[in-house]
C-alpha cells in the first residue's frame, strides 16, 4: 500500500493484493478490532481521557492540513 501525502483525504493506493485481503482491510475499517489496538498510545489515550485525544486529533489535522 502506498499513502500519499495528502492522506486522509485522498485514499492509499493498493496494488497486487487479493480480494481477500482488500476485504480484511474493508472489514477492519468497517468493524475494528478494540481489544487490539494498531496503535497503542492512540489507543490508550482514547480510552482514558477522550478530551485529550480530540484534542491531540484536532491539532494534527490543524497540522496536516497546512502542509
Amino acid at each position: 500500500m502506498a499513502f500519499p501525502e495528502e492522506y486522509p483525504t485522498r485514499p492509499p493506493k493498493c496494488a497486487l493484493l487479493q480480494h481477500l485481503i482488500l476485504l480484511g482491510i474493508q472489514d477492519l475499517l468497517t468493524d475494528p478490532n478494540a481489544s487490539d489496538p494498531a496503535q497503542v498510545e492512540a489507543y490508550t489515550l482514547y480510552r482514558n481521557d477522550r478530551e485529550a485525544y480530540n484534542k491531540k486529533i484536532k491539532a494534527q489535522a490543524k497540522e496536516r492540513a497546512q502542509k
